[in-house]
């Protein structure tokens, strides 16, 4: 968790911008694969993905 908010003030200051969006979803889908492993971070990194392109 600490990993994914140290990614969030990036976020922040672009909130609109994809390639920020795209570090952030790759960064916490790594976290969730190092940390969660198995298939939850399928359905996180599926999530992260749809929210993604709403807000795109």
């Amino acid at each position: 968790m600490i990993l994914a908010l140290g990614s969030t003030p990036q976020l922040r200051e672009a909130p609109g911008s994809i390639p920020g969006s795209a570090h952030f979803f790759g960064f916490f889908a790594l976290w969730l694969h190092k940390y969660l492993g198995g298939m939850l971070d399928f359905y996180f990194a599926g999530g992260l993905a749809w929210l993604s392109v709403e807000k795109g």
